[in-house]
C-alpha cells in the first residue's frame, strides 16, 4: 500500500510540485497507488487538470467552497476502487481494493469549531467500517466510536514534526490496522507544521 496525503494550501501552486514527483519514479509501479489532497481550494477542472499531468484517475473529489477547503483522491491507473460519499467541502470517501488488501480510505479537511466538526465526525461515523484510514489535515476534528488509533503512535515511531500544532493535528488514523509504516516528504520547498506530505 501507498497513499501520499498532502495538504496543499492550493493546489494551483502546487501542480508542478506533484507533477515532479510523481513523474520523478523510475517506474509506474513505485508511484503511489493513492494521492489524498486537502485544502486544493479548486473546482473540478484544477483537480482534473492535475489528473491529467500525472497520469492518474480523478477517483473523487469535493470542491472548495469560495477560496476554503476542498479535498480529492486521485488513484493510480490500473487500481481498483469504488466512490462512496462526498462531504461539502471537507471530505471524500473511496474504497480501495489492493494486493491482498481492501479498506475504506476517508480524506478530510477538519475545522476548528464544533459547527463544522460535528457534521463532519456524523458524516464520517455514518461510513466507517471495520478497515478504515482517515487521513488529512484533521485539525480539531475526531471521529465518534471507539477502536480508532493514531497512525504515528501506532507505528512506534511516535510522531514527527508535522504532528501538531497545539496537540491537535494527528495526520492520520486508524481502524481494524495495528501499524502502517510513513515517512514525510519535504519535495524540495519549505513548509510549515503539517503542510509537509506523508507518504503512507
Amino acid at each position: 500500500m501507498s497513499i501520499l496525503s498532502f495538504n496543499v494550501r492550493g493546489l494551483n501552486s502546487k501542480l508542478g510540485v506533484l507533477s515532479n514527483y510523481v513523474n520523478s519514479f523510475k517506474s509506474i509501479a513505485e508511484q503511489p497507488e493513492v494521492i489524498f489532497l486537502t485544502e486544493t481550494k479548486g473546482d473540478g477542472l484544477l483537480h482534473y487538470d492535475l489528473a491529467l499531468k500525472i497520469n492518474y484517475l480523478l477517483a473523487a473529489y469535493a470542491p472548495a467552497q469560495g477560496s476554503s477547503g476542498g479535498v480529492a483522491i486521485f488513484i493510480k491507473k490500473g487500481v481498483r476502487f469504488s466512490f462512496i460519499s462526498s462531504f461539502e467541502n471537507r471530505g471524500t470517501i473511496i474504497d480501495l481494493f489492493l494486493k491482498n488488501c481492501a479498506f475504506r480510505f476517508i480524506g478530510v479537511y477538519g475545522g476548528f469549531d464544533a459547527a463544522v466538526n460535528v457534521p463532519l465526525s456524523d458524516w464520517v461515523s455514518s461510513y466507517a467500517c471495520a478497515n478504515t484510514i482517515i487521513a488529512g489535515d484533521l485539525n480539531h476534528f475526531s471521529p465518534q466510536g471507539e477502536g480508532w488509533i493514531d497512525g504515528y503512535l501506532a507505528s512506534g515511531n511516535g510522531p514527527p514534526d508535522t504532528h501538531n500544532l497545539g496537540g491537535s493535528m494527528d495526520k492520520f488514523l486508524l481502524k481494524g490496522f495495528t501499524d502502517i509504516d510513513y515517512l514525510v516528504l519535504h519535495l524540495g520547498f519549505t513548509s510549515f507544521s503539517d503542510h509537509r506530505p506523508i507518504l503512507l
